[in-house]
C-alpha cells in the first residue's frame, strides 16, 4: 500500500522495469477506519510523509484510507507471514484495522513506535496491546544498527515508555517486533 502520489510513480516504474508479476500496488493509506484524509508530504524528504500534519511539509493530498481487513476481506486463502509498517505515527492504527487478518494468520509484525507522533490515547494503546496479548503476541524492541538485536518487553513497560515520551515531550522512535506463539510456520 502506498498513498503518496510522488512515490507511486517511482514504484510503478520499478515494478514494470523489473518485470515483477507478483507485486500488487494498492494506492491508499491504511489505518483503523475507512475514510479520505489529508496526506502531508515533503519533496525534500520522502520519508516524512504522514497523515499527521508535519512541520516541514510542502505538499498535501487527499487520499483514500482503508483497513487491511477490508482490503484483504475477499482473499480467504491469503495468510501473510509479516506485516511491516512505517506510517509516521499511524502504525498502531493500521494494526487496529487488521484484527481479523491477525487472528486468522498470526503474522509477525514490525512497526515504528513514535509516541509523540501517535494520535492515540493511553486507553486506545492499552486496548491494542491487550488485543495483541490475547493473541499470544510478545513485544520486542528491535534495533538494527551495527548489529541486530531484539529485546523482549512487557506491555506495561511499553505503556510507561509511551507515557514518559508524552509527558516529557520527547521525540524519536524505535522499532517494535511482535511475534505470536500461535504462529504456524510452514514447512
Amino acid at each position: 500500500m502506498e498513498p503518496n502520489p510522488d512515490i507511486l510513480g517511482i514504484l510503478k516504474h520499478n515494478i514494470q522495469q523489473n518485470n515483477l508479476t507478483n507485486v500488487e500496488l494498492i494506492e491508499c493509506a491504511v489505518s483503523d477506519k475507512e475514510d479520505e484524509l489529508t496526506l502531508y508530504s515533503s519533496h525534500t524528504d520522502s520519508g516524512t510523509t504522514s497523515l499527521n500534519k508535519l512541520e516541514n511539509y510542502d505538499s498535501e493530498y487527499k487520499v483514500p484510507v482503508r483497513t487491511l481487513d477490508s482490503l484483504l476481506a475477499d482473499r480467504e486463502d491469503y495468510f501473510p507471514d509479516l506485516i511491516k509498517a512505517d506510517l509516521q505515527g499511524f502504525d498502531l492504527h493500521a494494526i487496529n484495522g487488521s484484527r481479523q487478518l491477525i487472528q486468522k494468520s498470526f503474522p509477525d509484525i514490525i512497526l515504528e513506535f513514535c509516541p509523540n507522533e501517535m494520535p492515540l490515547s493511553v486507553e486506545e494503546l492499552t486496548d491494542i496491546f491487550r488485543f495483541l496479548a490475547r493473541n499470544q503476541y510478545n513485544p520486542f524492541i528491535f534495533r538494527a544498527h551495527d548489529i541486530a538485536c531484539a529485546e523482549v518487553l512487557d506491555y506495561n513497560v511499553l505503556l510507561q515508555i509511551f507515557d514518559m515520551y508524552i509527558k516529557n515531550g520527547l521525540g524519536g522512535q524505535f522499532n517494535l517486533f511482535f511475534s505470536s506463539s500461535h504462529r504456524k510456520i510452514a514447512s
